[in-house]
């Protein structure tokens, strides 16, 4: 299969067989995006939410460290070299 080569959205998931029962699936792959979310920490699980619920289908993205912002009354004095989302998630176009 070579139109992964293409796409920068791909996300491969394997199970490993942990033994939580709660692995259904052996290996996920994800390729392509037909829409994503990228946003800071503020209100950002509301957005995760409504994003969800407006796909009802598997996303697959991220979640930052900085989203602890977004729960308690905590901030970063770090810098932020990699200007990274907080928080990043993406509806694939197909999976295998």
């Amino acid at each position: 299969m070579s139109f992964y080569r293409k796409d920068k959205y791909l996300t491969f998931l394997e199970s490993n067989h942990g033994g939580t029962g709660h692995d259904t699936y052996k290996s996920l792959l994800a390729v392509g995006c037909i829409d994503s979310l990228s946003t800071t920490y503020n209100g950002a699980f509301s957005k995760l939410e409504e994003f969800h619920n407006e796909y009802q289908d598997w996303i697959f993205g991220y979640l930052g460290y900085d989203l602890k912002n977004d729960l308690e009354d905590l901030k970063s004095e770090n810098t932020d070299g990699a200007q990274f989302p907080d928080l990043y998630f993406y509806v694939r176009g197909s999976h295998f």
